[in-house]
């Protein structure tokens, strides 16, 4: 692939993934007519930097609210395609290191991330800040419906990706009356029942 470096570069500009080999590897199988269009896509984003993830994390939050540093210091994964990731059990109990510092060896960001549905899950009350894979949509929308999810006073942060990339959703349920509302955070500081909790799933940004 001679005089290729150029062409990558425009077409992942920020990603980085133009100079690994898993991309390479894809756009041989794609000139060459090896595999379709859809083999081309699934052997570059079969896994994705952390980087990239907790830099989406960060900018889909409040201003303030976490910090990438703050991400690497302390974030834990679940699921079995991450599973090297999580946070060791030696690291917990009477080995646990303060609440902003979960990890006694930080993340750097270089760490390859697999998983289609990846859901980030964060708690302020007590730091706790997750990425778990599940299967598919349908198990991402449980977790965000669940009872440690959106509904859940203490949560306060569900976000979901698919394919590496956020997934916009939205949250209704049925009040009293039987009428279909919106879901937001302020409606937790009432004494309302979430009856019907649906999600809709929005289309992801270009």
């Amino acid at each position: 692939m001679g005089g290729s470096s150029e062409n990558e570069e425009l077409l992942w500009p920020t990603t980085g993934l133009h100079r690994t080999p898993r991309f390479r590897l894809a756009c041989e199988l794609n000139v060459n007519g090896a595999g379709s269009v859809t083999r081309f896509l699934a052997a570059v984003l079969s896994s994705m930097k952390l980087a990239i993830v907790a830099q989406q994390i960060v900018d889909a939050l409040p201003d303030g609210m976490l910090t990438v540093q703050e991400l690497y210091a302390s974030l834990d994964f679940r699921g079995p395609s991450n599973s090297h990731l999580a946070i060791p059990d030696w690291h917990t109990g009477e080995f646990s290191t303060a609440v902003e510092m979960r990890r006694h060896k930080f993340l750097t960001g270089d760490e390859e991330l697999n998983g289609n549905f990846l859901v980030f899950h964060y708690c302020r009350h007590d730091g706790d800040m997750l990425l778990e894979e599940v299967a598919t949509l349908e198990e991402a929308a449980k977790l965000v419906l669940g009872g440690a999810g959106v509904f859940n006073v203490f949560t306060d942060v569900e976000l979901v990706f698919e394919g590496f990339k956020l997934r916009p959703y939205r949250v209704t349920y049925s009040d009293q009356k039987g009428e279909r509302v919106i879901f937001d955070r302020e409606h937790l500081t009432d004494e309302r029942h979430f009856l019907n909790r649906r999600i809709e799933w929005l289309e992801a940004a270009a």
